[in-house]
C-alpha cells in the first residue's frame, strides 16, 4: 500500500523519476516474495516512467536484467506510442494520463473489480458514451461488464454470451474476434457491410470502436466502445491510446486470471483440507462405531487371513461360541476346531475368497471343551494391510438344527399318519364298494333263487307229464295205424278229415314236438340250476369245488351276449381245460370274478368291432380263450391252479394297465361302469384266496388276465 501511495503522489505532482524509482523498488520487493504477477506490473510501469523521463540507459538496463518479463508485442506498441508522443506535442495522448491509468489498472488484482475499473478508465480516456468488455472463455465470447446507458455512468457486472446480448453488434464483434484487428467506424449507419446487423438497424449508432485485447498474440478479450453524439469520435490518436490501455489491460487481465486461479486453487486446497479433516473425524467415528458393533454384535465375527486361515481378530461372541479366549484364537487354525469331515470346505472357502465372491456354508465345529456345535458360516472378501483377508460371520444354529430335526420328525409322523389315514380311507371305500356289490349279489341271488324255485316246480310238472304225454301219443298213433290196417276203406267223410288234419304229418311230427318240449324243459331246469349255483351264498368256510363248473355256469349265464347279432357273428369261446383237482375256495366269489373278467372281455371285443362291417368281423372273428392248468408251487408243496382268460381285442396301453386295479378307475362311458369290478376281483383273488391276479396286454395284441390260486387253503405256517 505504501508503494502504491508513493507512486500515485509522484505521478500526481509530475515527479516521473520518483514514480519510476518507486515502481522499480516495488518490483524488487515482490520479486523477493516470488510474486511474479505483481513484479511484471511494477517493472512495466517503471520502464514507462524511465522512457518518459528520457533515461534510455536505465531502460536498456531494465530490459537486459529483466528480459524474460517484457513481452515484445507490448514493447513495440509502447515504443510506437512513445515515438508518436515525442514527435508531436499537440497529440492527444498524454503520457502522464497513461501512466496514471496503468497504475490504477495494475493496482487491482481481483478480476471482477479490475474489469469494472478498466472499463471506467477506457470510457473516460477514449471519449465513449457506452461500452463493454468481452472476454474469451473456452472458445466463446462473453460480455463480462458493460455500461449500456449513455446518460448514466453505472457499470454492470454480467456474464452473457455475445450471441444472446442485444447491446452490441454481434457481427462486428465476431469480425474483430476472428481478425484480431481493431475496427473503427466513423458512422456505422453508413457502413454498407454492417447495415444488416440487427443492433445497428435498431439502435442506429454513430461512432464505434472495437479493439482486441491480446496477450502474447492470443486473443483474450475485446473492448467495444460507442459514441452516439458525433460522427468520427474515435480518431487514430484515441485508437492508439486504447491500444496502449488494452496492452496494459491484457497483462492485468492475465495476472488477475492467474490470481483468480491461484485463489480458486487455494480455496479448493482449503476445502480439500477441511474435507480431509472432516473425513478423518468421520472415519474415526465410524471406526469407533464399527469397533462397537464388532464387540457387541450377537453373531461371532472374525477377520481371517485367506492364505493361512489364521484368525487376525475375533469378537467376544465368537469366543463364546467356540469356547476359546481371544488370545487363544490368534494361535488356532481351522484343523484345530473344524471336524475332519468338513475340512474340505476350507479349500473351497479359499478359492471363493480369492475370487472376491461370497461364501455360505454350514459346518460342525468342536468347542474347546470337546462338545460339538452346528455353525452357519457367511464370509466376504476383505483387503486388510494390502493382503487378502475375509470377514467371517459365525452363527450358532444348534437350537435351530434341533428344532428342524424335531420338525422333520413331526412332519414324518404326520405324513405317516396321513398315509395311514389315506390307506384306511381307500380300504374303507373298497370295503364299502364290496359290501354294496355283495349286497347286490346277495339280493340278486335271493331273487334268482326264488325265481328258480318258482320256475322249477311247473317245469318239473311239465317235464313229468311230457313223459306220459309221449307215451299216450304213441299209443294213440299205434291205434290209428291199427285202425287203418283193419279198415282200409273208412269212408269219404273220414278220408276228408284225414286230409284236413294232415294225419300223416301229424303222426310224424307229434313225437318230435314232444321230444323238443322235453329238451326245452331240461334246458330250463339246467339254467335254473346254474342260476341257483351261481347265486348261492358262500359260508364262513371254504368249499372244495370243481372250478370248471363255475366257468361253465358263467358262460351259460352270458350265453345271450355270445350269440350272433346283426352287427357281428357269434363270439367263439375256446376252452383249454386241464386236469385240475377240486379247489378249496369261496365258489360264489370266484364265480363273480369269472363273470367280471368274461363280461369285460366281451365288452372289449364289442368295442374293437366299432366301425367294422359284419364281413370284416367275420374274416377275423372275435375269440375268447379260457385255459386252466395245474402248476407246482416254488415256495411250498401246495399245488397251484392257473386260470387264463384272454381276448383278441385292441389291448390297452401301459398307462391304463397301471391303473386297472385302482378303485373307481374306468375307461367305460359314464353310466356303464363303476370302476369297482376289477378292484373287487383283485381283492377276492389276492386277499380271500391268497393268490394273484395279473394283466398282460399291449396295444393291438389283445388282453389276458391270469388268475393263480392255491388248490387248498394255505395254513398259517405256509403264509
Amino acid at each position: 500500500e505504501y508503494y502504491d501511495s508513493a507512486i500515485a503522489l509522484a505521478i500526481e505532482n509530475r515527479f516521473i523519476q520518483d514514480a519510476a524509482l518507486v515502481n522499480e523498488l516495488a518490483a524488487r520487493f515482490y520479486l523477493s516474495q516470488n510474486r511474479l504477477i505483481f513484479v511484471k506490473s511494477y517493472l512495466n510501469d517503471a520502464r514507462l516512467c524511465y522512457i518518459q523521463w528520457g533515461a534510455t540507459a536505465k531502460v536498456r538496463q531494465l530490459e537486459e536484467y529483466y528480459s524474460n518479463l517484457f513481452p515484445e508485442a507490448v514493447d513495440s506498441r509502447i515504443a510506437a506510442t512513445i515515438t508518436a508522443s515525442t514527435s508531436s506535442h499537440a497529440n492527444i495522448l498524454d503520457l502522464a494520463t497513461v501512466i496514471k491509468a496503468s497504475g490504477a489498472i495494475n493496482s487491482e488484482i481481483v478480476l471482477e473489480k479490475l474489469l469494472k475499473k478498466l472499463l471506467h478508465i477506457i470510457l473516460e480516456n477514449a471519449g465513449a458514451q457506452k461500452g463493454c468488455i468481452i472476454l474469451e472463455r473456452d472458445g466463446q465470447l462473453f460480455v463480462e461488464v458493460s455500461d449500456t446507458n449513455q446518460h448514466d455512468s453505472a457499470i454492470f457486472q454480467e456474464s452473457m454470451l455475445v450471441e444472446n446480448c442485444s447491446d452490441v453488434p454481434i457481427s462486428l464483434v465476431k469480425y474483430v474476434g476472428i481478425t484480431q484487428q481493431p475496427l473503427v467506424l466513423s458512422d456505422a449507419t453508413q457502413e454498407t457491410i454492417y447495415q444488416s446487423d440487427t443492433y445497428i438497424q435498431s439502435c442506429q449508432p454513430k461512432s464505434i470502436l472495437c479493439a482486441p485485447i491480446l496477450y502474447q498474440s492470443k486473443l483474450i478479450g475485446i473492448v467495444y466502445l460507442e459514441n452516439n453524439l458525433v460522427v468520427g469520435a474515435f480518431t487514430r490518436d484515441r485508437l492508439e491510446l486504447l491500444q496502449l490501455l488494452t496492452a496494459q489491460a491484457a497483462i492485468a487481465l492475465e495476472n488477475a486470471r492467474l490470481y483468480a486461479r491461484e485463489q480458486h486453487k487455494s480455496r479448493q486446497l482449503a476445502e480439500s483440507l477441511e474435507s480431509l479433516q472432516q473425513f478423518q473425524v468421520e472415519l474415526m467415528q465410524k471406526e469407533q462405531q464399527y469397533r462397537s458393533i464388532f464387540e457387541t454384535v450377537a453373531d461371532g465375527l472374525s477377520l481371517i487371513e485367506v492364505a493361512t486361515g489364521k484368525v487376525i481378530a475375533a469378537n467376544p461372541a465368537l469366543c463364546q461360541i467356540y469356547g476359546y479366549s481371544q488370545e487363544e484364537f490368534l494361535d488356532l487354525t481351522p484343523p484345530d476346531y473344524v471336524l475332519p469331515e468338513y475340512l474340505h470346505l476350507f479349500a473351497e472357502w479359499q478359492q471363493t475368497m480369492r475370487k472376491s465372491q461370497e461364501f455360505n456354508s454350514q459346518i460342525v465345529i468342536q468347542r474347546k471343551n470337546g462338545t460339538l456345535c452346528d455353525v452357519e458360516i457367511k464370509s466376504n472378501f476383505f483387503e486388510y494391510d494390502s493382503q487378502p483377508h475375509a470377514l467371517v460371520i459365525n452363527r450358532d444354529i444348534s437350537d435351530r438344527k434341533r428344532a428342524e430335526t424335531a420338525l422333520q420328525k413331526s412332519e414324518a409322523q404326520l405324513r405317516q399318519k396321513a398315509e395311514d389315514l389315506e390307506a384306511i380311507l381307500v380300504q374303507l371305500q373298497q370295503t364299502q364298494a364290496q359290501l354294496v356289490q355283495t349286497e347286490k349279489i346277495s339280493q340278486l341271488g335271493q331273487l334268482v333263487a326264488g325265481v328258480a324255485h318258482e320256475v322249477n316246480n311247473p317245469v318239473s310238472f311239465i317235464s313229468g307229464n311230457l313223459h306220459h304225454a309221449k307215451q299216450y301219443a304213441g299209443d294213440l298213433i299205434n291205434l290209428v295205424k291199427l285202425y287203418q290196417e283193419t279198415f282200409p276203406e273208412p269212408g269219404q267223410q273220414v278220408l276228408d278229415e284225414i286230409e284236413t288234419i294232415e294225419l300223416e304229418y301229424l303222426i310224424e311230427d307229434l313225437p318230435k314236438m314232444i321230444e323238443s318240449m322235453k329238451l326245452g324243459t331240461d334246458r330250463i331246469r339246467d339254467i335254473m340250476q346254474s342260476l341257483r349255483n351261481y347265486s348261492r351264498t358262500d359260508g364262513i368256510e371254504k368249499k372244495s369245488v370243481n372250478i370248471h363248473e363255475g366257468i361253465e355256469t358263467t358262460l351259460m349265464i352270458l350265453s345271450h351276449r355270445l350269440k350272433a347279432s346283426s352287427d357281428r357273428p357269434t363270439i367263439q369261446v375256446i376252452k383249454n381245460y386241464g386236469e385240475l383237482p377240486n379247489i378249496e375256495c369261496y365258489p360264489g366269489q370266484l364265480n363273480q370274478v369269472f363273470m367280471n373278467l368274461i363280461a369285460n372281455a366281451i365288452d372289449a371285443l364289442e368295442e374293437s368291432n366299432l366301425g367294422k362291417t359284419y364281413q370284416q368281423v367275420e374274416s377275423n372273428p372275435n375269440v375268447i380263450t379260457i385255459s386252466t392248468s395245474a402248476v407246482n408251487s416254488v415256495k411250498s408243496t401246495n399245488r397251484l391252479v392257473k386260470i387264463r382268460i384272454a381276448d383278441n381285442g385292441f389291448g390297452m396301453s401301459k398307462h391304463i394297465k397301471a391303473k386297472l386295479f385302482t378303485p373307481f378307475f374306468t375307461t367305460k362311458a359314464e353310466g356303464k361302469g363303476t370302476g369297482l369290478g376289477l378292484p373287487i376281483c383283485h381283492d377276492i383273488v389276492t386277499k380271500k384266496h391268497q393268490g394273484s391276479l395279473e394283466c398282460f396286454s399291449s396295444p393291438g395284441m389283445g388282453t389276458e388276465f391270469a388268475i393263480v390260486i392255491p388248490a387248498r387253503s394255505i395254513s398259517i405256517n405256509e403264509k
